[in-house]
Order: structure tokens, then sequence, then C-alpha cells
């Protein structure tokens, strides 16, 4: 009777350590904020992003298992444009699995400014720049330094349908305390999404893993760029710091991790150092004036672009100048959609919806 007793125990305890979900990887991931411009002009934060890449191209060369992620597609055009040879460095190391592209937006830009149709170009341009040059598809959305609040409750919907599947969060989120939560859209849109309690400048190391979840913390110096020194790059090894926010989700969906959270997008309000950001909308009144203008323009020359392809590619030339009136002989004839100049230019307006930027601060 005693070992049949002994027998059950023993195996309602396996039964019982079975059921529990152990995740010993802490998640630490070498990371360099950096600001297109704040305190800087655009031209510095060229500089810095060159510092930066020059930087974390070393550790790699020095620690075979170091591995760094960076965002803002903005900043690898800059690279490619002006230092080609960290460019293809760069892109090597992606290539290798090193070097992560995330976020997937063109610039990082404030959240309760731009419109919908911006947050799409940005994912868009962002997205397909980075599966152009480097064949990377990025899956984690993230805007990291965001402070404003959230008004139009569609997010979630539209970084989903541009191919986001997972939302990383750092600023604001007080409530999940560091947990997963499904980011919910007004159409019920959901993004499997994390907060983490660690921000960057911080050290290499234990990142307050648990035996429940997996923990992620962002480790380098950042503000102005920089990411992580060779000391700590030589420590990533220590608690599973040599990660990437890939890695982190993906241990998260294959562990099956629970969360029963939701967090809707309307009204979703981040806030600095604890107190809500005022003077977002206000402030510098003539950069949103510009902005609005600017969008405004873009539209146009798309709509005009398209209907000038349009005549050319469906009517005959007398039947477009019959239509017109006065049209030149070849105009039309040698139009052609002029999708470069369009994209361009999109580049640049979605540049300056950086958040230092368009907020005026």
């Amino acid at each position: 009777m005693k070992k049949t007793g002994f027998f059950l125990l023993v195996l309602g305890l396996i039964i019982f350590c079975m059921d529990i979900k152990v995740f010993s990887a802490c998640h630490g991931v070498g990371y360099a904020h950096l600001d297109v411009s704040w305190r800087w002009s655009i031209n510095e934060g060229i500089n810095k992003m060159k510092n930066t890449c020059k930087i974390q191209l070393e550790n790699m060369e020095r620690h075979p298992d170091y591995k760094f992620s960076i965002d803002n597609a903005c900043m690898y055009e800059w690279m490619e444009l002006y230092y080609p040879d960290i460019f293809s460095q760069i892109k090597k190391r992606i290539a290798e699995g090193r070097w992560e592209p995330f976020g997937g937006l063109w610039s990082d830009p404030i959240c309760d400014i731009p419109s919908g149709e911006e947050f799409i170009r940005q994912w868009l341009i962002g997205k397909r720049y980075f599966k152009e040059k480097f064949n990377f598809e990025v899956k984690v959305g993230a805007n990291l330094d965001q402070y404003s609040s959230w008004p139009g409750g569609n997010l979630p919907q539209i970084a989903k349908k541009c191919g986001i599947k997972y939302y990383a969060f750092v600023r604001g989120l007080t409530k999940t305390n560091g947990n997963f939560f499904w980011w919910q859209a007004n159409d019920g849109t959901k993004l499997f999404s994390h907060d983490s309690n660690y921000w960057f400048n911080c050290p290499a190391g234990n990142c307050g893993c648990s035996n429940t979840k997996p923990a992620l913390k962002y480790y380098g110096a950042g503000n102005g760029g920089g990411g992580p020194n060779n000391e700590q790059a030589s420590n990533c090894g220590e608690a599973n710091s040599c990660s990437r926010l890939i890695d982190f989700f993906e241990e998260a969906v294959k562990q099956n991790v629970p969360s029963s959270t939701n967090l809707t997008a309307e009204g979703y309000c981040l806030s600095t150092d604890g107190e809500k950001a005022t003077g977002i909308l206000t402030h510098r009144p003539f950069i949103k004036w510009y902005n609005r203008k600017c969008l405004c323009r873009l539209i146009e020359a798309e709509k005009f672009s398209t209907f000038s392809a349009n005549l050319r590619f469906n009517y005959s030339p007398d039947e477009i100048n019959a239509y017109l009136g006065g049209c030149k002989s070849g105009e039309l004839e040698e139009f052609n959609y002029p999708q470069d100049e369009i994209n361009q230019a999109l580049k640049r307006y979605l540049l300056w919806q950086h958040h230092d930027n368009l907020p005026g601060n």
C-alpha cells in the first residue's frame, strides 16, 4: 500500500512538472536607440549611425556569438548612399542572422498626428526596403521611443495588414508590468505584443528572467546611438544575452505563453517619465501645417500621374488631344508613371514625421 502511494505521488509530481512551462531564456537584445534627429541635425544623425555601425561590426568581428538589432529603415539607406563599405558589411551580417532590422517603419513617427494612410506608407516603404536590399522580411513591429497617444484605434489593424506579426513596446505601458498581451484594434484585429520593463543604457546580463515566461531587455548605449560596447558584447553569453527580438517572440509562441490581457488601441496613451506628454498637437503649429500641405501635394502628384499614365496607355494621341485640347504633340506619348520620383518624395516626407521632428521638440 505504501509503495502504491509513493508511486502515485511520484507520478503526480511528474505530471505536474510536465505541465509547468519553464523558460530558460532571458533574451538580452543588443540595441542602439538612435533618433534620426533630436538635439542634432540630420547630417549629424548620419554620422552617429555610421559610428554606431562601425562599433557593432567590430563587436561582431571580436565576438562570434554577438547579435545586434536596430530599427529605422531610413538610416540603413544612409549607409547605402554615403558609406557603401559599411552597408555591405551590414548586409553580410543580416544574411548570417546576427544583425536584425526590426520595426519596419521608414522613420519612427509620432503616433497622434499622421493619418492611417501615412502609417501604411511608413510600413510599406520601410518593409519593402528591407526586403529588396537584404531579402529580410520584418515581422516584429516597434516604435520604441513613442510618447504620444494613439487616438485612431486602428494601428494594430494597419500593422498586421502590412505584414507585422508581433509588436514590441517600451515606454508608458506600466499596466502590463513587462508582460505579454494582445493589442487590439477597433475592428477586433489583434497583435501579440510585449512591453519590456528595460529601456536603453541597461547593462548586459540577467534581465529579470523567471521560470514562467521569457524576459526581454535591451542593452547598450542609446539616444545618440552607440549600442553595446566591447565589454558588454563579450559578456553577451551570460543569461542568453545574444538574442534578437524575433527570437524572443518566436520562443514565446513556441512555448504557448498564455495571455488573456487585451489592450485596445483606442485611447492608448504613452507617457514620459510617468507624466503625460503635452503640447504635441499644438507646439510649433507651422510644422504641422507644412506636414499636411506636403501630404496633400503628394496625393495630388499620385492622382495626376495615374491619370496621365492611364491616358497614355488607353487612348490614342488624337483622342488625348481632343479630350485635353491644346496638348503638345508627344508630351503624353512619352509619359511614364514616375514611381521612383514619387517614392523619393515619400521617403523625404516620411523622414520628417520622426517623433522628435513633427511634434516640434
